[in-house]
């Protein structure tokens, strides 16, 4: 298990354009940015053998930015589970599944105005399978991954809710990829778009 962590804080001169009422519509100010932030990652790894594991991780991270416009406060929490197996003799399996949380304040100012307070949330789960054609020289990669993301501050339906698929496989030769092909379907409010990636 691991436990690591870090803090930074720095504050730097910076010349904005303001909107003003009056002309000529802008005016040059010169501003302190304050900028400070904090993150704790937490790991957990359990090997069961050469062929399977299971692994954790869980992190939070604090963020204040200033951009002269204005600051955004944003507490993160994130969430990552994976477990790796061998199927057989030719097949490595990986899986897993995420969820990211993240909670964000604003402040607005005259020249910049947005909702003040809104959350965002993400969800995934995956699936790969590494097969071995030629143990050790020729291996084949398919996989597949579903995620979904819902904010409170998005106000078309269509946006507030979206899902994105993902396929993708490879071919690997010696300690090379010789190849891949990745697809992507997004899903929102029932409209679905397929794309190569």
């Amino acid at each position: 298990m691991t436990l690591e962590g870090d803090a930074y804080e720095a504050t730097a001169g910076k010349n904005v354009n303001i909107a003003t009422l009056t002309p000529p519509g802008t005016q040059a100010v010169d501003e302190l940015v304050h900028n400070r932030g904090s993150n704790i990652v937490g790991r957990w790894t359990h090997t069961y053998s050469q062929a399977s594991e299971l692994s954790l991780q869980a992190f939070v991270d604090q963020v204040h930015q200033g951009e002269g416009f204005g600051a955004e406060d944003r507490t993160t929490y994130d969430l990552d589970l994976q477990h790796r197996f061998a199927l057989g003799t030719r097949n490595d399996v990986v899986w897993g599944l995420g969820y990211r949380f993240a909670d964000i304040y604003t402040t607005s100012t005259f020249s910049l105005s947005w909702a003040p307070t809104h959350q965002v949330q993400w969800s995934n789960v995956f699936v790969q399978d590494e097969i071995a054609v030629v143990p050790q020289k020729l291996a084949f990669y398919v996989g597949c991954e579903t995620g979904a993301q819902q904010s409170d501050r998005i106000q078309r339906a269509a946006e507030r809710t979206g899902t994105v698929d993902t396929g993708w496989s490879s071919i690997r030769v010696g300690g090379g990829f010789a190849g891949d092909a990745h697809a992507r379907i997004v899903r929102a409010a029932g409209a679905a778009q397929c794309r190569g990636v």
